[in-house]
């Protein structure tokens, strides 16, 4: 199996407040350290908490409220939507 280097990040999941601090290495290369990653969609921090894939979430959905609105409108659907 190849491993993409250049791509591949560690993290940690710890639920103490004190930092924890190592580096792993694979193949002799220091892997890069993340606090968030991102695994199929989702997005996991390093206290495993869901506020960063909430907030992704939330600002995809707002992006697409203009072209909602605009569509409702054109269709004659809405005549005003209070966004």
């Amino acid at each position: 199996m190849n491993i993409n280097l250049g791509t591949t990040t560690s993290q940690y999941f710890t639920l103490s407040r004190q930092p924890f601090t190592a580096n792993f290495v694979y193949r002799g290369s220091v892997l890069q350290h993340n606090d968030a990653s991102t695994y199929l969609g989702c997005i996991f921090d390093n206290k495993l908490k869901c506020t960063k894939h909430i907030e992704h979430a939330v600002s995809k959905a707002r992006k697409g409220l203009p072209i909602l609105k605009r569509v409702a409108v054109l269709n004659g659907d809405v005549a005003e939507l209070p966004l």
